[in-house]
């Protein structure tokens, strides 16, 4: 698979635990699944990012998707 089959995003520090999770992996994350609402979040619509071992799940509000030029 290459850069075409894989999204990825950009989180954005909305908050402590953003800021945090850059500080310590960076702002670029592999997207892992597709927005959905996430109870834990409110029924907010959540999606899944990973990057190697940390795999965590944010607000859809708090990414951007990079675009391939």
């Amino acid at each position: 698979m290459g850069w075409s089959h894989k999204r990825f995003a950009r989180i954005f520090p909305k908050n402590d635990k953003l800021r945090k999770i850059i500080t310590e992996y960076g702002e670029y994350f592999e997207v892992a699944t597709h927005p959905r609402p996430v109870p834990e979040l409110r029924n907010e619509l959540g999606v899944t990012l990973r990057d190697g071992d940390f795999v965590f799940t944010t607000e859809v509000r708090n990414i951007r998707i990079v675009q391939e030029d």
